[in-house]
């Protein structure tokens, strides 16, 4: 199966915590087949003066999208996540499956793809760097379209090329 993970970070040395997660990742779930450059973006959802760091990774794994999500949870927990139930916060981490193919799942536990997705442009311009063509299985739109028909104006500057490969 092919993945889209997104990685965001705005606490800590963002870079070092976005090399982290994909070391994590290329450790025994499979093999990153591409990273998208950095984007650095306001904080969506609520108030921060900490600017976010997100990248998108593609990973091709015979793991499961629910077992996935799991250790991806558990990679956010050791590298010092800790998840607040108010809402959004500031995060040293944030690992989040976006897409897996062409599937749809919608469990308590995990919606593919991403439920959101569409209304983020820190997630849909990094993705278009990596699948531009891919097609929403829900909305029949492909991430270029995604992106012109957003109503996300948050700003968002692309930083580097990624150095994570």
């Amino acid at each position: 199966m092919i993945y889209a993970i997104s990685i965001g970070t705005n606490t800590g040395h963002r870079l070092q915590n976005i090399q982290k997660a994909i070391a994590e990742i290329k450790s025994g779930l499979g093999e990153v087949l591409q990273v998208s450059a950095v984007y650095e973006s306001e904080p969506w959802g609520f108030e921060s003066k900490n600017w976010f760091y997100n990248v998108v990774l593609t990973l091709q794994s015979n793991i499961d999208p629910q077992g996935l999500m799991t250790t991806l949870l558990d990679i956010e927990k050791k590298m010092g996540r800790e998840r607040n139930a108010k809402g959004y916060a500031d995060r040293c981490i944030d690992l989040d499956i976006i897409l897996c193919n062409e599937c749809t799942i919608c469990s308590p536990n995990l919606t593919l793809p991403h439920p959101h997705m569409h209304e983020r442009l820190f997630v849909l311009l990094p993705l278009q760097e990596l699948m531009p063509q891919w097609i929403h299985p829900v909305y029949q739109k492909n991430i270029n379209e995604m992106i012109r028909d957003s109503r996300d104006h948050s700003k968002i500057n692309k930083l580097m090329s990624s150095e994570f490969k």
